[in-house]
């Protein structure tokens, strides 16, 4: 029997889309996972998806036979399994069957936390095997259609990233090498795979834990805005995504943002609509339905948005810790990434319904009343005018802090070069959570410039010149929309 290019282990919501993606693309995967029913899913999913291309999985119930199929020139193993003990467990699975061989390469495509990649790299290199640590972004969404990837580690270095580029080249998304919408050239447009390699040790994961500490960020602003959109200009959900959708279509710098575009059909959805998806979802991914999930009987033409509890569980769980790295890692280095924080420490809270339901009701606590409602149209308009400006410097903020905190620690860890800058907003450019073509466009020609410049020359005032130039719009960062901006990240409501 042929051997497969590529294995996956961990056959979750990520992996399993993970190997359809490069089964899809014509490229041979072996599966693996602990429990069996996941391999097998994972095996019907592909022959109902890719049909005849369905040959390109191959399903294996044993992990020795899993790792004996695979080519070995070298053999690339990719894991999408939990953080912690679970990789540490498979980890240890495969150096027990001794097969693989020295040069042989594992790729973790979770997210971890910087030093238990560190120690995993020395502790695999005394078996001779290459570990990597790779982020994936954009959610199983993207996994399957192509993630935005960032990798580092390897004790061979850039040459361990090297023996995968090019299978991970044929599976990423493309976004514009450079600036395209700020400074339009031949150079610019051009299209490259959403993937680079960052440096030793844990540096690629470490750019997906700040990606991820910038996403939550941007969903805090978000969610404030909605907040007041829905309890002081008391819009419906409707008036709030045709809102949300007039800005991505008039806005430029909220141009071709992938948490608009999301909010505009989440606001949109009803609870009808969303039961329904996630059934046909249940029957692409399972073959079946789950036939436990509640019934929406009664309850058609409900909004989902208004249906699903206002809480966050995954951070207390412990099943999501990007957010409490990220900011743990601000802390240790010394970096004010004050909105990245505020919006973790928000999620923490929401977690705790049962609280803040008693809260409210002992405290007899209402929605803030907006004295615009009765001022007129004009000035509801000039209210969501200045909300919108308030969202791209509310953005903005989420990406200068996270770059603060990511420029701080490649320094501090020697991955530091324009080159690992750039790579990170090259590899945001598609299919990730935090894609916003302009912003990230913006910040692109700010941190070269910065690169250039005498550090004594790049001051406050030089940043903010160089923002309103591209923006064309001197009065964005004024004190007024700054003073919003201000409110929303340290969640005043």
């Amino acid at each position: 029997m042929a051997s497969s290019e590529v294995g996956v282990i961990g056959l979750g919501a990520m992996g399993s889309n993970f190997a359809l993606l490069f089964a899809s693309k014509k490229i041979s995967v072996s599966i693996w996972n602990r429990d069996e029913k996941k391999v097998q899913s994972t095996h019907e999913r592909a022959k109902r998806e890719l049909k005849e291309d369905a040959s390109f999985l191959r399903p294996f119930e044993k992990m020795e036979a899993f790792l004996k199929s695979l080519s070995h020139n070298p053999r690339k193993i990719f894991i999408v399994v939990t953080h912690g003990k679970a990789m540490d467990e498979i980890l240890q699975q495969i150096v027990e069957h001794k097969i693989l061989e020295k040069g042989d390469i594992v790729v973790d495509c979770g997210n971890e936390w910087l030093k238990d990649t560190n120690r995993r790299i020395e502790q695999m290199a005394k078996h001779g095997i290459e570990f990597m640590g790779m982020g994936l972004s954009g959610g199983y969404q993207s996994a399957r259609r192509g993630p935005s990837m960032t990798a580092g580690g390897g004790s061979s270095k850039a040459k361990s990233f090297d023996r995968i580029r090019d299978i991970l080249e044929t599976i990423a998304p493309k976004g514009h090498v450079g600036p395209n919408s700020i400074e339009p050239s031949k150079d610019h447009a051009e299209k490259v795979p959403c993937i680079a390699y960052f440096g030793a040790g844990a540096s690629g994961q470490y750019v997906k834990m700040v990606h991820n500490g910038i996403e939550q960020a941007m969903m805090g602003v978000m969610s404030d805005i909605y907040f007041l959109m829905r309890n002081s200009l008391h819009m419906s959900n409707k008036q709030i995504s045709d809102t949300f959708r007039e800005w991505l279509r008039t806005r430029k710098e909220l141009t071709n943002n992938f948490l608009i575009e999301i909010s505009v059909e989440i606001c949109e959805r009803t609870v009808e609509e969303a039961d329904k998806e996630t059934r046909r979802v249940q029957k692409k991914s399972f073959g079946k339905e789950d036939d436990k999930k509640e019934s929406t009987d009664g309850r058609e033409g409900d909004m989902q948005i208004d249906d699903v509890a206002d809480r966050v569980l995954q951070d207390a769980e412990g099943s999501e810790g990007t957010g409490y790295w990220t900011v743990s890692e601000a802390a240790l280095r010394h970096v004010p990434c004050n909105a990245i924080a505020a919006s973790h420490f928000l999620r923490v809270l929401s977690s705790d319904y049962r609280s803040r339901a008693r809260f409210a009701e002992l405290s007899q606590s209402q929605s803030p009343q907006s004295t615009s409602t009765n001022s007129g149209e004009e000035d509801r308009q000039k209210v969501l005018s200045d909300l919108a400006d308030t969202m791209i410097v509310g953005f903005i903020v989420s990406f200068a802090q996270g770059m603060d905190l990511l420029i701080k620690a490649a320094a501090e860890e020697d991955w530091l070069s324009y080159e690992f800058i750039n790579n990170a907003f090259v590899t945001w450019k598609a299919g990730c959570i935090i894609r916003s073509e302009f912003i990230i466009d913006l910040l692109q020609v700010v941190y070269r410039d910065r690169h250039q410049a005498d550090p004594s020359s790049f001051t406050p005032k030089a940043v903010k010149t160089t923002f309103e130039k591209a923006m064309a719009r001197p009065n964005l960062l004024t004190e007024e929309k700054v003073c919003y901006c201000s409110l929303m990240l340290i969640n005043q409501h």
